[in-house]
């Protein structure tokens, strides 16, 4: 997002942008506020995931979380912290914000190899899951321990943990522990960047219901949510700017130039980027601006650094991503490279041995069928030509 709309506020310092996995309209005004949850549901489905396990498993905890007995069972199948158990129905909406994260996370980081960026997890973290979600169980303590197995491949694949926190006040440490990353993003989110995400349930999706019945924004949860957060630095319900990002930066694109919006199927976010349907992004294709749709690919997957396991929609993308970055930083450059649609993966399997490849451009790739290269320019990685985007204001 940022790289974006540092572009769009300031085209005279920055010559072009790479916003890769970009909700640009995640905001009032914006995108459906129900795709997300929507997409994540649907890359477990695909995955081979009973839909009915989610779904199910949701109202069966908030069954059980409703008496003294439920709690306790609930306690004993999720490992509890000791003294910092459930105590009351009102410690459902903490385990559920925990279940959901969890599986939230997960679709956001369904990479085909093991990785880190989150939580240490497995390949393909999503369809691993799916060995604990292939048929609903018909009992609510069963359901919830589907749940559990589900959820604790993000939270402690490692094993590392004796017990889970997903009560308030909880001493154990969590794989959110002493991130500060974690807490900035939510300081963003409690004031300018104030994400309008809520899950429908029913055909849309398999969380519970939580944008209501009249579909209003979901604003007085946030805040709620905010002030507990920040209470001890005295935030109120006014640092909570639910128009900023729409005034600072709008939600159409008429003027947009020489930013790149690429977006992976398997990406929850993706439903809030820009798409060829978005408001103006017609006339801004004509300046510059390149959409990118992988498939088989999570969130900003094209930014990491070049697999062997990566899908070749993604490569073949950071192929055509390089070229675009160069047309921008060489002056010489009298035409924009046209973008060539991106292979669907048909076929494509996931070698069982995965490596990151380093100075591996242009990846296996015939660059001289493609007639935008300029033949005399030297080889770059992704990393240096964006890097050489920035600096040339700054050598000028």
């Amino acid at each position: 997002m940022l790289a974006a709309w540092l572009r769009m506020k300031y085209p005279h310092i920055v010559d072009g942008a790479w916003a890769s996995s970009a909700p640009l309209r995640d905001f009032y005004g914006g995108a459906d506020r129900g795709q997300v949850s929507n997409i994540t549901s649907t890359v477990y489905v695909s995955s081979g995931c009973d839909r009915k396990v989610f779904s199910g498993g949701f109202l069966a905890i908030e069954k059980l979380s409703s008496t003294e007995k439920g709690r306790k069972k609930l306690n004993q199948i999720f490992h509890a912290e000791p003294n910092h158990e459930m105590k009351s129905i009102d410690d459902f909406a903490s385990l559920y914000s925990y279940l959901y994260s969890a599986i939230f996370y997960m679709a956001m980081t369904d990479y085909p190899y093991p990785a880190d960026f989150i939580a240490p997890l497995p390949r393909f973290p999503v369809k691993y899951v799916c060995r604990y979600a292939k048929k609903a169980e018909l009992i609510d303590e069963k359901l919830a321990e589907q749940l559990y197995n589900i959820t604790n491949v993000f939270y402690n694949y490692t094993g590392q943990l004796t017990y889970n926190c997903f009560t308030d006040n909880c001493t154990e440490a969590t794989v959110f522990d002493n991130q500060k990353e974690e807490i900035a993003w939510d300081w963003q989110c409690c004031t300018s960047l104030t994400v309008r995400n809520c899950d429908r349930g029913g055909d849309n999706d398999f969380f519970l219901n939580t944008c209501g019945d009249n579909n209003n924004d979901t604003i007085d949860e946030s805040i709620n949510y905010c002030e507990k957060m920040f209470e001890s630095i005295g935030y109120s319900k006014d640092f909570y700017k639910k128009k900023d990002a729409t005034i600072r930066y709008g939600m159409t694109y008429d003027f947009m130039s020489n930013t790149i919006l690429s977006n992976g199927n398997l990406d929850p976010w993706s439903a809030s980027g820009v798409h060829e349907d978005s408001p103006g992004i017609q006339n801004a294709i004509k300046n510059g601006v390149y959409l990118f749709h992988m498939s088989d690919a999570a969130h900003h997957l094209d930014l990491r650094a070049p697999n062997t396991c990566d899908p070749p929609s993604v490569t073949y993308e950071r192929f055509q991503v390089v070229n675009i970055l160069k047309c921008w930083v060489y002056k010489n450059c009298t035409e924009l490279p046209k973008a060539y649609e991106l292979p669907d993966n048909i076929g494509w399997q996931v070698p069982a041995n995965c490596r990151f490849i380093h100075y591996g451009y242009p990846w296996g790739i015939d660059e001289t069928k493609k007639s935008w290269y300029p033949a005399s320019s030297p080889s770059f990685t992704v990393l240096a030509a964006i890097s050489a985007m920035f600096m040339s204001h700054m050598i000028a």
